[in-house]
């Protein structure tokens, strides 16, 4: 993770019949809201965004399945982050399977607050939402 970060970003290739999901464990506990992953259609990578909330050794996880025909997800990387810096945490909005299954992306602000105005892609519709969270 680099100095002063809030996260730090993976960027992975799969089939296109694949869905990625994963999430992010501090002191055996995952942290809520502390990982994003989403597929980003401009350079066809899924982009996978950690955000630690604490300093510290962190443990990674990513999950790949089948979009149709599998419920189960399998282990596919694991790796270990150690955040020695860092300057304030951040988290990032919920997302659903339905958001990883469409392959959606979520441009700005990454970061959840109070009340979350989004813009995002669905199936290569830009959208504006306010939600109230």
């Amino acid at each position: 993770m680099a100095q002063n970060a809030s996260y730090t970003e993976v960027l992975l290739r799969a089939p296109k019949n694949i869905q990625l999901s994963g999430h992010i464990i501090y002191d055996k506990q995952k942290i809520d809201n502390g990982s994003l992953i989403q597929y980003d259609h401009d350079k066809e990578l899924w982009q996978g965004l950690f955000a630690p909330q604490n300093t510290g050794l962190h443990k990674i996880t990513i999950y790949a399945k089948e979009n149709e025909n599998s419920s189960i997800s399998e282990s596919v990387i694991n790796f270990d982050l150690n955040v020695t810096d860092l300057k304030r945490f951040i988290l990032f909005p919920k997302t659903y399977s339905q958001f990883q299954k469409t392959q959606c992306k979520i441009y700005e602000p990454f970061e959840m607050k109070k009340v979350l105005a989004l813009r995002c892609i669905v199936k290569y519709l830009m959208l504006m939402l306010l939600n109230s969270v």
